[in-house]
């Protein structure tokens, strides 16, 4: 199953699917910020519905409403 469709992906997939560092998910765990994930003994995971939901939650429109552009950090 390609890391695009798993239901869980692990950080190196996060990363590649939302163009965010795996660096940068593992300071915002640390923080207390970020998408939200499954923690497995040592493994950390993340539903592909709470990416996919973060991603969404940041979305930005141009004050003009011509341009959409999506806005991480």
């Amino acid at each position: 199953m390609a890391a695009a469709q798993a239901p869980y992906l692990d950080t190196k997939q996060a990363a590649e699917l939302t163009d965010i560092s795996t660096v940068t998910l593992e300071r915002w765990r640390g923080e207390g910020v970020g998408p939200p994930y499954v923690k497995l003994g040592r493994l950390v995971k993340y539903r592909r519905v709470d990416l996919d939901a973060f991603m969404e939650a940041r979305i930005l429109r141009s004050l003009n409403g011509t341009d959409c552009q999506s806005f991480v950090g």
